[in-house]
């Protein structure tokens, strides 16, 4: 298996040779929905004034209803590529393209999920989902008729009229991604949506935002620390080398969808796991 060709460097690590599994990777349209070119981006530090390369050259595409997974190093730029890519930051060189046109401002045509799940203790499931449709100029009604259609395929209509204390931590990463779904762009960004949670209730969420996303496909760039989840949830595996990062390799997985909790323990998939460790070990290892 080779990793793709990319027209600003190619990416240093080649994955090892292994029997090919017996599955046929997912087609797409030829044409890139998201592309990111050429990225740089450098913060200047508080305390001495100097500056620091984050971002080197970051070039990769995404293919409409794709879903991309991203790991890498702790600190080395994952949420920071995800706010430039929404708009939060601009990049110092570089750019964003959608869908064929270089994009300036991203405003209602990405969807963020943070970190945190961001839910106001004061507001029901509800009226957190119908939120960004009220903050669009949708009615009150029609935006909560939406909600709860969107909570009936989330599966969470039953929690429509609870609050945040009442939800465990796993309902409310739901709520938070049905929030996020709701408003209806193309292209949806989650940042790490899982990592606070613990591992039984983390695989479940994976199961469940697969089975959504197979409903909806949406076209889906997802930041994790987690090997298993990036090769369980995505289509391609993204791996970025530490700062200043740069994409090391961009792997294809190629396993049948609906993927079930058993197909970890394959040996595909192992052999998988072991070429995204040792991508990730070997950039340690030059620094």
């Amino acid at each position: 298996m080779t990793s793709k060709a990319y027209p600003f460097g190619t990416p240093s690590f080649k994955a090892p040779s292994f029997e090919a599994p017996s599955f046929e990777a997912p087609s797409f349209e030829a044409h890139p929905f998201l592309e990111v070119r050429a990225v740089k981006k450098s913060f200047r530090d508080a305390k001495d004034g100097d500056i620091h390369l984050v971002l080197s050259s970051i070039h990769f595409t995404v293919n409409e209803g794709e879903f991309v997974t991203v790991i890498g190093p702790s600190g080395s730029g994952k949420s920071t590529l995800l706010n430039i890519i929404a708009g939060l930051l601009p990049p110092d060189e570089g750019s964003v393209w959608m869908q064929g046109e270089r994009q300036t401002a991203r405003a209602g045509k990405v969807a963020y999920m943070m970190q945190d799940d961001l839910l106001f203790p004061w507001q029901s499931v509800k009226r957190h989902v119908a939120m960004p449709l009220r903050i669009q100029g949708v009615g009150k009604r029609a935006a909560e008729e939406q909600a709860e259609r969107i909570l009936k395929t989330f599966d969470l209509i039953h929690l429509g009229d609870r609050y945040p204390k009442t939800l465990s931590g796993g309902q409310k990463q739901r709520v938070a991604l049905a929030r996020a779904y709701i408003q209806g762009t193309a292209l949806l960004l989650l940042d790490e949506p899982f990592g606070r949670l613990d591992a039984l209730t983390r695989e479940d969420l994976q199961a469940w935002l697969e089975t959504i996303w197979l409903k909806e496909k949406r076209t889906v760039l997802m930041v994790t620390h987690d090997i298993e989840e990036a090769l369980f949830l995505g289509d391609r595996v993204l791996v970025l080398s530490a700062r200043p990062a740069r994409i090391v390799l961009d792997l294809p997985v190629p396993f049948a969808r609906p993927r079930k909790k058993d197909v970890r323990l394959t040996e595909a998939f192992v052999a998988f796991r072991k070429t995204l460790m040792q991508a990730l070990a070997e950039d340690t290892q030059r620094l």
